[in-house]
């Protein structure tokens, strides 16, 4: 039988926020992980508010407690095999662990520090849940506990032959794309990563029909985009392409619900197609924001409804452009963990282009460009 990886989450004093991390991961992945979590001052015993924010999705917190860092230290302490620290604080306050330790930084704000009325600071603590469960699900989904991969599901598969760009301003030639030629597996996670200007926006365009490849070819579940008709080009994006962008381009005067249902509001909205929207958006966490116009959502709120307009139309592929770029590191982790368990639940392909690597895990499918061309070794 194999190891279970051992994961620690890890924040200064006596934090709910590792407490109710830990019980995520357990809820989620039963005897998958060994789960543990640690404080630098440990009081044993788990916020009310914690409590009641996990009770209300089945899990109990109510007789677990954090232990201290120490005893996670050699020579006495067995070391995690990931440890997940989940306040900035905790790398200044905490010993450091052996080199083996595989480390990841998902700082949250203590939910614990917010005033207000009661419900608003049960609020904070189910925002920090809602965080926590996406980071953890967006992380561990495609592992088995054991550091390996799980199975991948199927989606449309996507080839690149030999796809080059060019750009004039003025007088001048630009070379966006320089001979790309790869393959995004159906049903993959794929990223596109490269320095600012290596081409990352304008292959993830091309993929998606927003614009036309100089030479070379574009084949999409065996279909050649060089080859569509106007038409099909329109149905293309309109049918089978979930976009998703940087700037979330929402309508400032509707609400989450119908920003989601945009796309379809041509051809009317039927009982069933609202349902569905307001299913996927409590699926990202906003089961309360439904009503809420995109002013009075924060960005990574924004950026779920964004999600969840891309995935109504159930599409095949989905093309995300930076999807965090204006979020902040905790957001970002956030979106990204929706963003994968909904790749799961759809059995769709996902496309992401972004300059952050922080989000890839050793499931994805990479590809790096440079100055218009793939890397030496991709």
């Amino acid at each position: 039988m194999e190891k279970q990886l051992r994961v620690l989450f890890l924040c200064t004093g006596n934090s709910s926020r590792s407490q109710m991390a830990e019980g995520l991961l357990r809820q989620k992945y039963g005897d998958r992980f060994e789960a543990l979590s640690a404080g630098s001052r440990p009081a044993g015993f788990v916020h009310p508010l914690a409590i009641a924010a996990m009770s209300e999705i089945g899990a109990d917190l109510s007789a677990q407690h954090s232990k201290s860092v120490q005893e996670f230290l050699p020579p006495e302490g067995t070391p995690p095999d990931v440890l997940i620290a989940l306040c900035a604080s905790a790398a200044r306050e905490c010993p450091s662990f052996p080199a083996g330790v595989r480390r990841l930084d998902w700082p949250l704000d203590d939910p614990g520090h917010v005033t207000g009325t009661p419900e608003e600071c049960l609020d904070a603590f189910r925002r920090t849940r809602e965080q926590l469960r996406a980071a953890i699900e967006g992380h561990f989904r495609g592992n088995n506990g054991n550091g390996k991969a799980g199975p991948q599901p199927q989606g449309t598969r996507v080839e690149l032959r030999d796809v080059a760009k060019s750009h004039h301003l003025g007088a001048t030639e630009v070379r966006a794309l320089r001979g790309v030629t790869a393959e995004i597996p159906a049903g993959s996670f794929t990223f596109i990563v490269g320095p600012s200007g290596s081409g990352k926006s304008s292959l993830l365009y091309l993929i998606g029909a927003l614009d036309e490849p100089s030479s070379g070819e574009i084949l999409v579940g065996g279909r050649r985009l060089n080859g569509f008709t106007t038409q099909e080009r329109d149905r293309y994006r309109r049918e089978e392409v979930g976009f998703v962008f940087q700037s979330f381009n929402l309508l400032a005067n509707l609400t989450a619900v119908e920003n989601v249902l945009v796309p379809f509001m041509p051809r009317g909205i039927s009982h069933d197609l609202r349902a569905r929207a307001i299913q996927l958006l409590k699926d990202v966490g906003l089961s309360n924001r439904l009503d809420h116009r995109p002013n009075q959502l924060s960005g990574g709120e924004q950026q779920r409804v964004a999600i969840a307009r891309a995935i109504l139309k159930r599409p095949k592929l989905v093309l995300a452009d930076e999807p965090t770029g204006e979020l902040d590191s905790a957001t970002g982790a956030e979106v990204f963990g929706h963003l994968r368990r909904l790749h799961e639940d759809l059995q769709t392909t996902v496309v992401v282009v972004t300059h952050d690597q922080r989000y890839l895990t050793d499931s994805d499918n990479v590809l790096r460009l440079q100055d218009g061309k793939l890397a030496d070794g991709i």
